[in-house]
């Protein structure tokens, strides 16, 4: 049964969400929690692009040919929580005359608790030039969004973290929280972030195998990645390749990658009830 959201901040502004999929174990939930407050027509699903770069891009694009004046940037490892909509529909309404570019919410990660990740809600009006710094700048950088933003740093971005959105790297699969890591090493997280990681998988990784793949990968990187990366692109691994060498790492470690998650949107907000009321109060 859909929830009965106040919608009327939308009667003269177009929304949509667009996920960004790159087959996460929570894809199916994550589009569910958006089908309980949004018509299936004005969600999309981009799926399978990589670089990074080629879904933001793809996102902006989804953006200007469906003429949204704004819209819900969405990674599928986030599981928005049931107000979600509420969430955005009121930093519209105070936004909405004023030259925003974009906005996040926190979410609560398994990992390190409160972040700002996976959410971006976009300005429609300024697709084409986002879609322009892509093409010229961000294509090139380790976050690309984050790139985005710097690039057009003369309109206002904001964070807000007073409010929870949702949830994020609950329930995926081991593959890619080991790639996770091993990526968040490569990017150089700050040492707040870091000593949170690891006092929490050292904490934990006894009883949940999530942490114990989340040391692997973190574990694995090595300097050499960082070079191929950076200045050799071409002979680093595509990430389908890299997802096929950390599965035969995880069974050399005796660990056997998840089957598909079986959750549905009520069923998984009821198992992680309590968690999210004790969170890190940090931001990246």
């Amino acid at each position: 049964m859909k929830k009965m959201v106040d919608y009327s901040i939308f009667s003269k502004l177009k929304f949509g969400v667009i996920i960004r999929s790159i087959e996460e174990r929570t894809e199916k939930l994550c589009y569910e929690s958006c089908l309980q407050v949004m018509p299936e027509s004005n969600i999309h699903i981009i799926k399978n692009l990589y670089p990074s770069y080629k879904a933001h891009d793809k996102t902006f694009q989804i953006g200007i040919e469906n003429r949204y004046d704004w819209y819900l940037a969405l990674d599928a490892d986030i599981i928005p929580l049931p107000d979600w909509l509420d969430i955005i529909a009121k930093k519209i309404e105070k936004l909405k005359n004023s030259n925003f570019f974009t906005f996040s919410h926190a979410v609560y990660d398994k990992f390190l608790g409160k972040v700002d990740r996976g959410n971006h809600c976009y300005n429609g009006k300024y697709g084409i030039q986002a879609r322009e710094v892509i093409k010229h700048f961000a294509r090139k950088q380790l976050k690309p969004e984050a790139a985005i933003k710097h690039y057009m740093q003369d309109i206002s971005s904001c964070h807000f973290p007073e409010k929870l959105f949702g949830y994020h790297s609950f329930e995926q699969y081991y593959k890619d929280i080991y790639y996770q890591f091993w990526n968040r090493q490569r990017r150089r997280p700050p040492t707040e972030l870091k000593n949170i990681f690891l006092n929490q998988c050292e904490k934990c990784r006894s009883f949940d195998n999530d942490y114990e793949v989340a040391l692997m990968g973190w574990n694995s990187f090595r300097l050499k990645d960082r070079i191929l990366s950076k200045y050799f692109p071409k002979q680093s691994l595509p990430l389908k390749d890299f997802h096929e060498k950390i599965k035969k790492n995880l069974m050399q470690s005796g660990i056997t990658e998840k089957g598909a998650c079986e959750l549905s949107y009520e069923s998984f907000l009821k198992k992680y009830s309590l968690p999210i009321q004790s969170c890190h109060d940090t931001t990246e």
